[in-house]
């Protein structure tokens, strides 16, 4: 009998951490849907999208997103750099008579 007590309360342990878990998912995500990341997820079609099982928590899961996110702006923004400096080594008197605008 206090054996069964035991387990039981182990089992309700468990069930309210999955809990807290699952609580602190959905604040997660409530911010991270006011974020510009979202935004732009939010205009990818997942009709054909698969159903994964996994075993990350949404926490992980979003900050993963951000980090993809805010890595590919980066990118893009030293590829935007990159492109300026290149350009601006062109002069309207360039060797090779070509346009510069």
């Amino acid at each position: 009998m206090f054996e069964e007590i035991g387990l039981l309360k182990k089992e309700i342990e468990t069930i309210n951490i999955q809990l807290a878990n699952i609580r602190e998912d959905l604040e997660k995500y409530e911010g991270y849907k006011l974020t510009d990341c979202y935004k732009s997820c939010a205009e990818i079609d997942i009709e054909n999208a698969e159903e994964v099982q996994g075993t990350k928590r949404c926490i992980a899961l979003i900050d993963e997103l951000n980090s993809a996110y805010y890595k590919g702006i980066d990118r893009y923004r030293a590829l935007q750099e990159a492109i300026n400096k290149f350009n601006g080594n062109f002069s309207s008197q360039n060797i090779f008579s070509f346009k510069t605008n």
